[in-house]
């Protein structure tokens, strides 16, 4: 996509909220992005206490005009030169994320493990593991969801909450779905495909530090309901 972008002149932004810290072939994902951003929300991969983002890019005129936008539009301390926002991360999150970013090597780790545990005890069940395609896969990239159909994600869902065991509908219902979307579509491509991910996708608990023991009840729950249909 970013071959392609620059071959017609297409200026790609790209959302990268989730995949700090990820790597391909040894470089960080980010690299060579005209522009792209990170969220840290405390629920991402490198969270603050509170709300903050960065953006990240390698043009020096891009890099100084989003330092400006986030700062009112500044060009001195009275003087505007863009109308901006107030999108500057305050020194709090920021002291925070400086701590935080010793143990992202460690945090990641844990995740990793953690998704290979379920990938490798749950590969019976009968139900499809989302996975990274190849090549990404054998690079370092990972994530972790079941695909089910929408009768048995009920089912999972209803054990796993008796269970007091969190899991995620990331992605509940398709953007073009929501109530303020028709205004703003041109056109729908994909058929039904994003409504069928959303009712079939279920994310299974991923976080730092997450216990074996912890895992193991997962599973366990997981595989009562599977082997039981």
């Amino acid at each position: 996509i970013r071959d392609y972008c620059s071959s017609e002149n297409v200026f790609l932004i790209e959302d990268g909220a989730q995949c700090f810290g990820t790597k391909y072939q040894g470089d960080p994902i980010y690299k060579n992005a005209l522009i792209s951003t990170t969220s840290f929300y405390p629920a991402k991969v490198l969270g603050a206490a509170g709300d903050g983002g960065a953006v990240f890019t390698s043009d020096e005129l891009l890099a100084k005009k989003v330092r400006q936008l986030a700062n009112h539009g500044r060009t001195s301390h009275y003087g505007y030169g863009l109308v901006g926002w107030n999108s500057r991360l305050d020194s709090l999150q920021a002291a925070y994320l400086n701590l935080a970013l010793e143990f992202l090597p460690q945090r990641i780790t844990s995740r990793i493990e953690a998704i290979r545990f379920y990938k490798s005890h749950l590969s019976d069940i009968g139900i499809h593991h989302m996975s990274a395609p190849k090549p990404y896969h054998e690079n370092g990239y990972c994530h972790v969801g079941l695909i089910a159909d929408l009768s048995l994600k009920k089912k999972l869902e209803t054990s796993l909450r008796e269970q007091n065991i969190g899991f995620g509908n990331i992605y509940p219902g398709p953007m073009s779905e929501q109530e303020c979307s028709p205004r703003y579509m041109k056109s729908h491509v994909g058929g039904n495909m994003a409504r069928q991910i959303c009712d079939t996708v279920i994310n299974l608990p991923v976080f730092p530090y997450i216990s074996e023991q912890e895992l193991r009840e997962v599973v366990e729950t997981v595989k009562t309901v599977c082997e039981g249909t």
